[in-house]
């Protein structure tokens, strides 16, 4: 450890990182090529835990630089990680047999990177778009976790709650508000709405998260 602060542009992200291993000088350059492109990092390394320990959109390697059970237990390694936005790129034919239960969806065999390069950019490049639309989904998904508990809290906490009241503090349209009610009630929440009021209240004050604390 240096102590020093890692610098934004040396942050390591799954979705802006290519790691290659083995590679020749000529591939090496032509990777560095389509990275330098589209604005990803490059990673180019010499150690085999690199290859588990780093976060990737997708692996480079020759394949026979590493041991018949060092390339057995990458595989085995990557089938149990079974990311939809991850690929594994051979520059060669494995001299090992490579085990029956392969799952090929995400290993694919160039031959011949520097011959194929618009073939790995082409790849390269939807891996980026995927990975781009799965990161977007989860935000939306963590967004609309965090204004799920926000809504129970301030429900927990008064005894009438407005739908007004909740857009304007989530910043976000009524409908939005009204499906997220919905979907507590669906999981057990006992909000009911009083017409009088038009507000909604949480019946007994009451939830099935935090009780009545």
């Amino acid at each position: 450890m240096t102590g020093e602060e890692f610098k934004p542009d040396q942050i390591i992200r799954k979705n802006n990182t290519l790691i290659c291993l083995g590679l020749t000088p000529q591939e090496n350059s032509c990777i560095k090529s389509i990275a330098h492109k589209h604005r990803l990092k490059v990673v180019d390394t010499d150690i085999y835990s690199d290859l588990f320990a780093l976060p990737s959109l997708c692996v480079i390697l020759n394949p026979n630089t590493l041991s018949q059970e060092e390339l057995k237990t990458l595989i085995d390694f990557w089938n149990e990680t079974n990311e939809s936005c991850f690929s594994v790129f051979f520059s060669c034919q494995p001299k090992n047999l490579l085990p029956a239960r392969l799952n090929t969806r995400f290993i694919c065999t160039l031959n011949d990177i520097v011959a194929n390069n618009s073939v790995l950019e082409l790849k390269v490049v939807r891996h980026i778009k995927r990975i781009n639309r799965e990161i977007k989904q989860s935000k939306i998904y963590e967004a609309k976790i965090v204004r799920l508990l926000g809504i129970l809290k301030i429900l927990n906490q008064n005894k009438f709650v407005k739908t007004m009241d909740l857009v304007k503090k989530y910043k976000v349209s009524a409908r939005t508000i009204q499906r997220d009610i919905s979907l507590l009630e669906r999981t057990g929440e006992p909000i009911f709405y009083d017409q009088a009021k038009r507000a909604y209240s949480l019946l007994g004050q009451e939830n099935i998260y935090w009780g009545n604390d």
